[in-house]
């Protein structure tokens, strides 16, 4: 979904792609980790599906609102799903609102 919002507001400028492709290096690429879990090549170049725009915007446009909500409500009661939060990984690491979701603060280790 990021590319794919990336693409529309390329279009907005004028440019239109007509492919969307992700270059994927791989940390450990070449080590036997990597080779391990069936990972043989160091980079990988990986096409990416054009979605219609009313679904990326409807996307974008129902995680600013949540957002926002939790925000202004310090609270947030609907996590994300496993794959969205990458198995928790997202929610210890990276996520900035992890504070304001129960499923945050379990991965966390915090309470409300």
């Amino acid at each position: 979904l990021q590319l794919n919002r990336y693409r529309i507001m390329l279009e907005k400028t004028g440019v239109h792609p007509d492919k969307l492709r992700v270059h994927i290096i791989v940390r450990d690429g070449g080590l036997a980790v990597a080779t391990g879990r069936g990972i043989i090549k160091k980079t990988y170049m990986v096409s990416v599906k054009i979605l219609p725009d009313s679904d990326v915007y409807g996307y974008f446009v129902s995680k600013a609102k949540d957002l926002a909500y939790a925000l202004n409500e310090n609270k947030w009661d609907i996590p994300c799903d496993a794959r969205e939060c990458w198995d928790g990984v997202r929610c210890r690491d990276y996520c900035e609102v992890a504070m304001y979701c129960s499923k945050g603060l379990i991965e966390i280790g915090g309470s409300r």
